[in-house]
């Protein structure tokens, strides 16, 4: 079995139902990794425990490092692990998805296919109650890999070059346990942001993405866990919203002069389109909770971009709410 130059990066909070899983769908790459970073981010069930078993249970051809810390948050608990990996390349695996067999081979052979690209993901499936899902990542949102990408002739890859910026700039749609990039450039442009809990990944890519090109395979790589406690579960949507609202203002404060004109349109496009929808939340769950949206979008906009967004329907419904 051969062994690869890729750092797995697992942040691991809560998870000691899914964490033997994650770790055993490793175990049966066709491509070993370099090592296995695991950090348990503060968790209050037995997901450090769960993780040392497993690691006692066998001899593998590579390290698994378990690192525990107070609760800091995934940008910050994956910045750790990075700091401490030693691989050319990172790939991130949360602790509740898995991985298929050929993962890292796949993205191996995505690198090889565009030497000069950062970043190399996999397509991935949906994984929920045991039922894997028929459709692709993509297939949910409007095929954005193929949409933006140049295919490679005679392959199943494409190169992603900065034109999806405008599209990033709505949404990630790179899940990162079907993501590896490379360390060097990942360290360029400053890892994750770590004031952001949530939107983490969309704001790194977005700096990395301008750095080079990434480049994408349509072979299906990863099962992703969608349950109840996800990040990006539904039940948690003023909170994404709020972060996200966050990410997109730092991004136009702090990038802006390295956009082109078409980018930022995307971003200012897309402040108005998440604000509306934030708002439109808010309003649902009563007059308090759309005060309490005037007042977020007050402080991470100022009290003018107030007008821009003010809609009395929203009024009306918190007053009924």
């Amino acid at each position: 079995m051969t062994i690869s130059d890729i750092s797995v990066v697992i942040p691991a909070f809560n998870s000691d139902k899914f964490i033997a899983a994650a770790l055993s769908s490793i175990a049966t790459q066709g491509l070993c990794p370099r090592e296995v970073i695991v950090v348990d981010d503060g968790s209050s069930d037995r997901t450090f425990e769960v993780a040392s078993d497993w690691v006692g249970q066998g001899s593998r051809r590579y390290p698994v490092h378990i690192y525990r810390q107070t609760n800091q948050g995934i940008a910050a608990t994956r910045n750790f692990a990075i700091r401490h990996a030693v691989g050319k390349w990172i790939a991130l695996l949360d602790s509740d998805d898995i991985w298929e067999p050929f993962h890292l081979e796949e993205l191996v052979e995505a690198a090889r296919q565009a030497p000069d690209a950062v970043a190399a993901y996999g397509a991935g499936r949906l994984l929920v109650d045991g039922v894997v899902s028929d459709s692709l990542y993509d297939d949910f949102w409007d095929n954005p890999s193929r949409q933006y990408g140049i295919r490679i002739p005679e392959s199943h890859y494409w190169t992603i070059g900065r034109s999806v910026i405008p599209r990033m700039m709505r949404g990630n749609f790179i899940k990162p346990s079907s993501l590896m990039m490379l360390r060097s450039a990942m360290f360029q442009v400053g890892l994750f942001n770590e004031s952001f809990r949530v939107a983490e990944d969309r704001e790194l890519l977005l700096r990395l993405i301008r750095k080079g090109d990434f480049v994408y395979s349509e072979k299906s790589i990863t099962r992703y866990r969608w349950h109840d406690n996800n990040i990006s579960h539904i039940k948690n949507s003023v909170r994404n919203l709020e972060f996200g609202l966050k990410v997109l203002q730092f991004v136009r404060r702090n990038i802006d002069n390295d956009l082109t004109h078409t980018e930022m349109a995307a971003c200012d496009a897309e402040i108005d389109k998440a604000t509306r929808a934030y708002m439109h939340l808010r309003s649902r769950n009563g007059l308090r909770a759309y005060k309490d949206g005037v007042g977020f979008l007050a402080d991470l906009f100022g009290i003018r971009s107030l007008a821009s967004v003010f809609r009395f329907r929203h009024l009306a419904r918190a007053l009924v709410a």
